[in-house]
């Protein structure tokens, strides 16, 4: 369930079986309508499909009853803005009033962020137990239960600094993937991606297979390279001797890849994590060159941040909440909350610049959730 359905070949070909008559085409082709697939035993979908469910739009209770008595699963819960995470809470409350039971994932997810999606569940603050990274919470009539989840120990990870420039990049890129393995380039801006991509493959050899992944692909074309991404570093594919991606944050979360050595744009930290996680993923043998796990950032430097406007990175992410740990290593897992809680949730002390345009770019951020709480349907009663 997506906006962009219509253009899935998969779907397409479920409308146009012919030659079979009876009630399980006439099933199929009943739920497919735009508002009826939640109403269907099980669905996948993008989250927009399940909070219109909790707007004042036509036929919003065809969604909130197929929500109601059921599992939801919400991915990713840190990356929505202000305005979406409003929605989020608001049909949380529903779905409590419902009968539902929700699964909330996030491997970067700020402590006041947690607090305010417990709150619209109903629990009280004063039971939040305070629990080693990573963790697991559990809310049900019995009150909040906590317990720290075991996990494969993860490697070691060792920060470099590199110039922002794109020739320095493409000269540390050429550098690396030819001591081999399959590397990751992941920058904040489309136009930096065709960039060292044209660059790249004007200086890369046969033996180097270069793909590009970004967000401005045709629905289509988008859809194969996503596919090509994951066939080549992916946990089953045919994994390359010699490989590069370029990509922007398409390829930072949800996506179960893996790489031998990446080189990032410098960005708020929870995304330098998330980008992280791809670095040395799964359990499988690297090359002698990049065995050592290094996450190779440009723009990054102890007490200042990078040109902002030259780099276009300032109208990607605000610059109030650049921030980057000075090193990574086996501690941060117990590290990942504060570094977080420091960037989105305390005030700029160490960025002078900043300072000007604290109100100018914080208002607009603070009017988004009571404006999420006036376009939703309101409270379910008790």
């Amino acid at each position: 369930m997506h906006g962009g359905a219509a253009l899935n070949e998969q779907v397409l070909a479920l409308r146009g079986i012919h030659g079979v008559a009876g009630e399980d085409v006439a099933s199929s082709a009943w739920f497919s309508q735009r508002r009826r697939p939640l109403l269907s035993p099980y669905g996948v979908g993008t989250v927009d499909q399940a909070l219109f469910a909790t707007l004042n739009v036509k036929h919003h209770f065809v969604r909130l009853w197929g929500l109601s008595n059921r599992v939801v699963v919400l991915d990713e819960v840190h990356a929505y803005d202000t305005y979406t995470s409003g929605l989020i809470e608001a049909l949380l409350r529903w779905l409590k009033a419902m009968g539902s039971s929700v699964v909330l994932m996030s491997a970067t997810l700020p402590a006041p962020r947690r607090d305010a999606l417990l709150r619209a569940w109903g629990v009280a603050m004063d039971e939040i137990p305070e629990l080693a990274y990573p963790r697991l919470l559990l809310a049900d009539e019995r009150g909040l239960q906590g317990s720290t989840c075991a996990s494969r120990p993860l490697p070691p990870i060792q920060l470099q600094a590199v110039a922002e420039d794109i020739d320095s990049l493409v000269a540390k890129a050429l550098a690396l993937v030819q001591q081999g393995g399959c590397g990751a380039l992941i920058v904040n801006t489309v136009d930096r991606a065709q960039s060292l991509y044209l660059k790249l493959k004007a200086q890369l050899g046969s033996d180097v297979a270069l793909l590009l992944f970004h967000a401005r692909f045709p629905a289509d074309q988008r859809s194969q390279q996503e596919q090509a991404v994951l066939a080549s570093f992916g946990s089953a594919g045919a994994r390359p001797a010699k490989a590069l991606l370029i990509a922007t944050q398409v390829a930072e979360q949800s996506l179960d890849i893996d790489f031998d050595f990446m080189l990032t744009d410098l960005a708020p930290v929870d995304l330098i994590l998330q980008r992280a996680g791809r670095l040395h993923r799964h359990r499988r043998e690297r090359p002698e060159a990049h065995r050592q796990a290094t996450l190779y950032v440009a723009g990054l430097a102890p007490a200042a941040l990078p040109d902002l406007k030259n780099t276009a990175w300032e109208y990607v992410y605000e610059p109030i909440f650049w921030g980057a740990p000075g090193r990574c290593c086996r501690a941060s897992r117990n590290c990942i909350c504060r570094w977080i809680s420091t960037v989105w949730y305390r005030r700029c002390t160490t960025v002078e610049a900043c300072r000007p345009t604290l109100p100018k770019r914080i208002a607009p951020l603070s009017r988004m959730r009571p404006l999420a709480l006036i376009w939703a349907s309101g409270r379910p009663s008790a």
